[in-house]
């Protein structure tokens, strides 16, 4: 089976669903991956984007964009745990 390293498949979906091409996107590294409970193995990528991006949302794959500061993230009184037994 051909097997896509993560950070291609990431670069090629965001551009597939969002148009964000990847000259506006510098990846800086990936996460821990997770399984779905469909089956499905994701690894999310880390990136900086570039301030003079245009997202056109493909409506089959994305219904809403949304933006988060870095500064947000960073803090943590903003992060929370969820768990959930499937």
């Amino acid at each position: 089976m051909y097997e896509i390293p993560p950070a291609a498949a990431a670069l090629s979906e965001t551009e597939e669903e969002v148009s964000l091409k990847s000259n506006v996107i510098v990846p800086s590294g990936d996460l821990d991956g997770s399984s779905t409970a469909t089956g499905f193995h994701i690894v999310p990528l880390v990136a900086m984007i570039t301030p003079d991006f245009l997202l056109r949302l493909d409506p089959t794959e994305v219904h809403e964009a949304f933006e988060v500061s870095l500064d947000f993230l960073m803090n943590g009184n903003n992060h929370e745990i969820q768990r959930s037994i499937w």
